[in-house]
């Protein structure tokens, strides 16, 4: 009679988790005919283990360069979009301009032309900027800005923007160039080679996969993929896929058992 072992580590038991029918294959790979809950518990807790370990660890994941600066990319574009709408209400009246060419025009016909073309300039700033294009609208959200933000915090805040948006860059530039070809998901092998552990085990048979017919099959193959379906069903890619994936796992083991002998 096959047996499971307690788990070395244990959390709360989440019954719900996974298809019956998942169960039920998982169970009748391993060997067990009928239904038992105390079992069931038991069985959970061994196979969440390494689904646990190995997607939900507390390190970065393993992404590519590309899906980290389209990551960037998108949180630059939404830091820039809330900065415009924090210092959409803030203008450069009194930042010295309209003095300056008062001070400096030679007549009042260049006054009038720089005035107009300072003008003109506010105003193209106004249009790109505004976040809406019915002018109440614009001028109820600066009011709104304003009335919820006092100049101080909104400096604050915007300072802290203005960090992170140097921090993104800075970031990107670390990322370095992308490396072509699949990337090695050592994770899922990694996951594939403690449910083997696990099957071998239980039911005292070595892990293998066989095909029938032109599909892939066998009661380990059966037994990883409804463990898949319960712990990490998003990361399953089809059944050929699978099988590859399996098989290259137990020639790496058998090549790992005969180099340790």
């Amino acid at each position: 009679m096959p047996t499971i072992g307690e788990p070395s580590e244990r959390e709360p038991y989440e019954p719900d988790v996974g298809a019956p029918g998942d169960w039920e294959c998982i169970e009748r790979e391993l060997g067990f005919e009928d239904f038992d809950p105390r079992r069931r518990e038991q069985l959970w807790h061994r196979l969440r283990s390494p689904f646990r370990v190995y997607f939900k660890p507390n390190e970065p994941p393993d992404l590519r360069v590309a899906n980290f600066t389209r990551a960037l990319k998108r949180l630059e574009r939404d830091v820039e979009g809330l900065r415009n709408d924090l210092t959409f209400s803030w203008t450069d009246e009194d930042d010295g301009r309209l003095r300056g060419i008062y001070e400096t025009a030679a007549s009042d016909e260049e006054i009038e032309d720089r005035v107009n073309a300072l003008s003109l300039k506010r105003v193209a700033k106004y249009t790109t900027r505004a976040p809406f294009a019915n002018f109440n609208d614009n001028e109820a959200f600066a009011w709104s800005v304003d009335k919820l933000l006092p100049e101080g915090e909104r400096v604050a805040l915007v300072t802290i923007l203005d960090k992170l948006m140097a921090d993104v860059d800075t970031h990107r530039q670390q990322l370095g160039k992308e490396k072509g070809g699949q990337r090695q998901d050592w994770r899922f092998d990694m996951t594939i080679d403690a449910l083997a552990r696990i099957y071998h085990d239980i039911t005292r048979r070595a892990p293998g996969v066989s095909r029938i017919q032109t599909r892939p099959g066998g009661p380990f193959f059966r037994f990883v993929k409804a463990s898949f379906q319960v712990f990490a069903p998003d990361r399953l890619s089809g059944d050929e896929a699978l099988v590859k994936r399996i098989s290259k796992v137990l020639r790496e083991k058998r090549r790992r058992a005969a180099h340790s002998n």
